[in-house]
């Protein structure tokens, strides 16, 4: 591995081990578990750090000896709570949770329930600090998985499956409201500006960030996706590909929905997609992106699920305009109100379904207009934008320039043209 993979994957495991630790989950296995785990000691355990830190510390505890007979798992993964870097805030979305029980009470909600429902970690127990879950023996998904069909499936279905929940939380986005938030705490922090001007950092002096998050959240809005319920950190490293298939046959395990809250579901397939042919640890270069057409498969099976679960006549429906969900909506991509119109109906039209029917955007700020073909954002903002007559006439010397090569060829061809 490379040195920054190196120092990424030291990243992951930071954080002090606690001294007492083989007692501690020894003592929660005996709380939940029981039956043998009664009768073990320290010496007739083993408990190994995993990985963690960043938000949370995993240890592995298992028994030594295990038992036969007992109906208690022999092995388990102890998830203890750390501090949330995001989706932490107050009801009011203007400061972070002090409390780390008020922090990680949608943790408990979100936890039972894809445990439930076999979408998340199978959980043993819930306790103050963290969690009792099943242990499995993994690898996580890799840029080989990426091109196991059955594997990729299984992912985009399961992302369909989990924006289709209806969880007891506030039906509202956090995004912005988090990132105006870190910005915020930025400035707080450090003097930037002062810095940017020290260090001569062209890019930061020359960009307004408040602008840009403005502009971001403008575009992310006309969108008009449904509000759905989102992992938000939907990496590579958060999806468990077991070394033996399940008896459903599945294979793969999405694991850490900690920041999981209601938003928009661009962000759990971007984050995805983003990583697709290259590894994790490339976050540190340049992006690359993949072919529309590996994108166009991915998004096939997403939509294909969420036609299986609502109903090929309502998937993936939007509500007009921008009015908030109405009753019976739920934050869900259906719903049978008149204010709400298909934007699917078979997973054949998965590009036009997505991207609305105009997959290529005008970036210039505050403007965001669509269009059917690649060339048209170009043609659009040389025009409207930047006001460039790119095309002159070359007959008799005249060099008068024009928008747009119809309007030249009009002035050719009228007998005053000229």
């Amino acid at each position: 591995m490379s040195k920054e993979s190196d120092e990424y994957r030291n990243g992951l495991i930071r954080g002090e081990t606690p001294e007492d630790i083989k007692e501690r989950c020894l003592q929660l296995c005996r709380d939940y578990l029981a039956h043998n785990w009664i009768q073990q000691t320290v010496d007739s355990i083993q408990v190994r750090r995993i990985t963690g830190g960043l938000s949370n510390q995993l240890y592995y505890c298992g028994v030594n000896e295990p038992s036969l007979t007992s109906t208690a798992p022999q092995e388990v993964a102890i998830r203890l709570y750390g501090n949330k870097w995001f989706n932490n805030l107050n009801s009011d979305g203007n400061e972070r949770l002090k409390d780390r029980s008020s922090e990680r009470l949608s943790d408990v909600i979100t936890s039972v329930m894809l445990s439930e429902t076999q979408l998340g970690p199978k959980i043993y127990g819930l306790f103050e600090d963290g969690q009792i879950l099943h242990y499995y023996q993994h690898r996580n998904f890799n840029l080989e998985d990426q091109n196991d069909p059955k594997l990729v499936e299984e992912l985009f279905r399961k992302i369909a499956r989990f924006h289709a929940l209806d969880v007891p939380l506030p039906k509202k986005h956090f995004i912005f409201k988090d990132i105006q938030l870190f910005y915020k705490e930025a400035l707080n922090r450090f003097p930037i500006h002062e810095l940017a001007e020290e260090l001569n950092c062209e890019r930061i002096k020359s960009h307004d960030f408040e602008a840009e998050i403005q502009w971001l959240k403008d575009m992310t809005s006309r969108t008009n996706s449904p509000l759905v319920f989102s992992h938000n950190d939907m990496t590579s490293a958060n999806v468990l590909v077991l070394d033996k298939e399940a008896k459903s046959g599945n294979q793969l395990v999405i694991c850490d929905y900690e920041y999981g809250s209601y938003g928009y579901r661009g962000q759990d397939l971007g984050t995805i997609i983003g990583e697709w042919g290259r590894v994790h640890t490339d976050l540190f270069f340049d992006q690359t992106f993949v072919d529309d057409s590996v994108i166009k498969q991915l998004l096939h099976y997403y939509i294909s699920e969420n036609e299986t679960i609502f109903g090929k006549s309502c998937v993936l429906r939007v509500q007009k305009e921008d009015n908030p969900p109405h009753g019976g909506h739920s934050g869900h991509p259906t719903c049978d109100s008149s204010d709400c119109e298909p934007i699917a109906s078979t997973s054949s039209s998965v590009v036009k379904s997505v991207r609305n029917e105009s997959p290529f955007v005008c970036f210039w700020p505050n403007c965001g207009k669509r269009f059917a073909r690649k060339y048209n954002p170009k043609e659009h903002k040389s025009v409207i934008h930047l006001k460039l007559k790119r095309f002159r006439c070359d007959v008799g010397g005249c060099g008068q320039g024009f928008y747009q090569k119809s309007e030249l060829n009009g002035h050719k061809y009228h007998p005053f043209g000229r």
